[in-house]
């Protein structure tokens, strides 16, 4: 399976856990780019609300752990882009 299914996939299988928890999906791959217009920033995979609460997901999927857990991909880098992205979107 190659990356962009497996991807496709993983955000597939967690937006419906989230939906069947009774969250409400509010956006998926919301695009953020850089200011005046220089390309695109990057991506919030999935937004919802719960409970008058902003949940924002990032979607990591594996085929194995041969490259690690997954979390371990969430570097401190990708975590101030996602804090970025949360200010764009509220």
């Amino acid at each position: 399976m190659n990356n962009y299914i497996l991807g496709n996939k993983g955000e597939s299988l967690t937006k419906d856990h989230y939906i069947k928890n009774g969250y409400k999906l509010v956006s998926s791959n919301f695009d953020y780019y850089k200011k005046k217009g220089k390309g695109r920033q990057g991506e919030i995979d999935l937004i919802f609300t719960k409970n008058n609460i902003l949940v924002i997901v990032e979607v990591k999927s594996r085929n194995n752990l041969k490259f690690g857990h997954a979390l371990e991909q969430i570097d401190h880098r990708k975590l101030n882009y996602i804090q970025k992205a949360t200010h764009i979107f509220c």
